[in-house]
C-alpha cells in the first residue's frame, strides 16, 4: 500500500496505521478540485467519516472504492 503514497503512523513492532486526511489532500491524490470530491461524497461513490461535523477519508478506502466503480 504504499506505493501510492498513504500518510502513516509507526505505532512500534515495524507496524504502521493510515492517518485520515481531509478534502484537500483527497482531492490531490486524485488529482481533483474540492469542489469534484464534493461531487463525489454526494453521489457517494467515494466514503468518507464524519465527527462534529469535520468529514475525513481514507486514502486506502476512497482508493478501493474508484478501483471497484
Amino acid at each position: 500500500m504504499a506505493s501510492i503514497g498513504l500518510p502513516s503512523a509507526d505505532i512500534g513492532g515495524g507496524r504502521t496505521i493510515e492517518k485520515p486526511v481531509g478534502i484537500k489532500e483527497v482531492g490531490a491524490f486524485l488529482g481533483r478540485s474540492e469542489s469534484h470530491i464534493y461531487i463525489l461524497m454526494e453521489k457517494k461513490q467515494i466514503p468518507y467519516h464524519q465527527m462534529g461535523g469535520r468529514r475525513y477519508f481514507y486514502l486506502t478506502e476512497v482508493d478501493k472504492a474508484l478501483r471497484a466503480m
